[in-house]
């Protein structure tokens, strides 16, 4: 009876797997590999899973456990929502059964078998809401993830976004600023043009006013000294005090003469005592030098000195000199009173130009090498010819030479220097147009030295003394190159505007010599005499033509002879 019980109970489970299987792959008969998830059992149905329907009695054994077997499965059909047919294998004849077994044994034997079943479903049912449970928190997991990638995505295009704006505002912002610096410079530049242009025709119109005001009174005092050429002889020797004057005498402009006869009685320590000696003309014995023959002498010299462009400053200090030391002097009588003041005009001539006298040939054999020389001076002087002559000058004595286009300032400078270089077949140092100057001496210099070369000569711009700007730019060029000469280039045509150039120069970086231009036109070479003078510097060279040889070492005899020659 018990191993009929078992089998019944086997075939059971058997029907029950293949309910299931038929209640997972009944709907989806197309695509069987598709499972069908079922539902938990509601918490009803669970306490209701261990009340078992037990047959009757009078059912014999396999009429009983096929009962239960077709209840079984008609409740599992009810479950799946399918159709169960009942199938019948034993028939109901309670003759042939054997004896029945009391209920509540066969009840307490199934009630095991029950029992598992339905501890079977609740963990099914757990397993499958704790995998629901864990596919749920991996979904929302997986949300807050692509939640949160979309907002940081977001963010990095915010702040992508943000930075963007913020360096086209700053980048506005340095164009806004340097556009206004820009503006600023441009006004302050234009300001300072107008400034110094205005200085300039103000200092042009005040040199026109002096030198017209200079000829005026030459003017005068030439008819003064005629006036006084006319005088009868007899009354040119009388006394200074005794003399008659002419009744419009004091509506005709003072004459030199008259200047020095209101002054002669101040004390010669009122003025720089300055010894100009003739040589053995003046001494202890002879004739004794009177005012009035000394004044007339020292008024034909004075003459002289300014028709030569002798600047009036200079003329002063050179015959109040002469004055100074030969009045009441004595001097042989072999000699003529003429003879003895026009020597001690030259001689005191001759003392002002040979000051500090420069052999450059000498000076330039001494200095170690690279030597570099920069030349300084205005436009039209004829200063970047010089420096090729000059450039020549150092060839000819087989010296190395670089010549340095400083001048990036005037058009067609650049250009006019390297026709020389190309013409003396020597190395030229050259940048393009508004180059920083400083920065081709610089590389100029420093070719020079890994070259060997001997000189190196550096052309600059040609500017006016009240230009600031380019006096600025000067500054530094010496400042950068430390130039062994710095050479001023004046032109002789240029009387006081010469010297007013060579005061500024020499201020601005110290000039060490002098190069006169255009010395063979008619000028005297009183420009020459004044500067020296005044700035107490030598003059090394003259330039006296447009070729390459006209370039001869200053010599004080030869100028004098210029100055005072008919």
């Amino acid at each position: 009876m018990f191993d009929s019980l078992k089998s019944k109970l086997k075939g059971l489970g058997k029907s029950a797997s293949k309910l299931d299987s038929e209640k997972i792959y009944e709907e989806t008969p197309k695509k069987k590999d598709k499972i069908i998830e079922e539902e938990p059992p509601d918490e009803e149905e669970e306490l209701h899973a261990d009340e078992v329907d037990v047959p009757d009695e009078d059912l014999d054994d396999d009429a009983f456990f096929e009962k239960l077997e077709n209840d079984y499965l008609e409740e599992r059909a009810k479950e799946s929502g399918s159709t169960y047919t009942p199938i019948k294998t034993t028939p109901s004849n309670p003759a042939k059964s054997e004896k029945p077994q009391p209920k509540k044994e066969e009840k307490a034997k199934v009630a095991p078998k029950v029992d598992d079943s339905a501890e079977k479903k609740r963990a099914a049912a757990e397993e499958k809401e704790r995998l629901a449970a864990k596919k749920k928190a991996e979904e929302e997991a997986a949300a807050e993830e692509k939640r949160l990638a979309k907002a940081a995505e977001k963010e990095k295009s915010s702040a992508k976004k943000k930075a963007k704006e913020d360096a086209e505002a700053e980048k506005k912002r340095l164009a806004a600023s340097a556009e206004e610096e820009r503006l600023a410079a441009k006004k302050k530049a234009k300001e300072d043009a107008e400034a110094a242009e205005r200085e300039r025709l103000a200092a042009q119109k005040r040199a026109e006013e002096e030198a017209a005001a200079e000829k005026k009174r030459v003017a005068a005092e030439m008819a003064a000294l005629e006036a006084e050429k006319a005088r009868p002889a007899k009354e040119k020797e009388k006394p200074a005090a005794e003399p008659k004057k002419p009744e419009a005498v004091e509506e005709k402009p003072i004459s030199r003469k008259e200047w020095l006869k209101r002054n002669k009685q101040n004390p010669a320590e009122t003025r720089e005592k300055k010894v100009y000696p003739a040589g053995e003309m003046v001494g202890d014995s002879g004739k004794r030098i009177k005012d009035d023959p000394l004044d007339d002498l020292l008024d034909e010299l004075e003459v002289i000195l300014l028709e030569s462009d002798v600047a009036y400053p200079v003329v002063q200090d050179i015959i109040l000199g002469v004055r100074d030391n030969l009045i009441n002097k004595k001097y042989g009588r072999q000699y003529t009173l003429e003879e003895v003041v026009e020597t001690a005009v030259k001689e005191s001539v001759r003392r002002v130009l040979k000051i500090n006298e420069f052999d450059f040939d000498r000076w330039f054999e001494e200095q170690p090498k690279p030597v570099v020389i920069m030349f300084v001076g205005i436009n039209g002087t004829g200063k970047t010819t010089t420096i090729a002559k000059i450039a020549k000058r150092l060839l000819d004595h087989e010296r190395s030479v670089v010549l340095a286009a400083c001048d990036t300032f005037r058009a067609g400078a650049i250009e006019q220097l390297s026709i020389h270089a190309d013409r003396l077949n020597v190395k030229i140092v050259k940048h393009q147009q508004d180059a920083d100057p400083s920065a081709v001496a610089y590389d100029a210099i420093e070719h020079a030295k890994s070259k060997r070369k001997d000189a190196v000569l550096i052309d600059t711009a040609g500017r006016m003394q009240t230009n600031n700007n380019l006096i600025d730019e000067m500054k530094k060029i010496a400042r950068i190159s430390k130039p062994a000469l710095k050479v001023f280039v004046g032109d002789a045509l240029a009387g006081n505007d010469a010297i007013e150039q060579a005061k500024v120069f020499d201020a601005a970086i110290g000039i060490d010599a002098i190069v006169l231009t255009k010395i063979d036109t008619d000028a005297k070479g009183g420009a020459a005499l004044s500067i020296a003078h005044t700035i107490g510097k030598p003059i090394a060279f003259v330039s006296n033509g447009q070729e390459y040889k006209d370039l001869q070492v200053f010599d004080s005899n030869w100028m004098l002879e210029r100055l005072f020659e008919e």
